[in-house]
């Protein structure tokens, strides 16, 4: 297992980490207020691109139990994400 995939030694919730912390959450979710623009996703895909924790994140919002469909969730869009999951 990669070993940024394992659970944090101090106990905090990976989420806490994330680059996205404090950050308008309507800024990772443009999706949500019909097609985005085309410039939508350039900030939350370079907020993401620095992230502690994105592979945790990616890695939350594939798993098939807790699927995100919305928004920016480990520097991909709902779209980039579907594509993962087709076979």
């Amino acid at each position: 297992m990669n070993p940024q995939l394992q659970p944090r030694e101090d106990d905090e919730p990976w989420q806490h980490h994330g680059a996205c912390v404090g950050r308008s959450p309507a800024l990772f979710e443009p999706d949500d207020r019909g097609t985005p623009h085309p410039g939508a996703w350039e900030l939350p895909r370079r907020i993401c691109a620095s992230c502690p924790v994105r592979e945790l994140c990616l890695a939350d919002a594939l798993d098939p139990e807790r699927r995100a469909d919305h928004g920016m969730r480990g520097g991909l869009t709902p779209t980039e994400r579907r594509a993962l999951r087709t076979p």
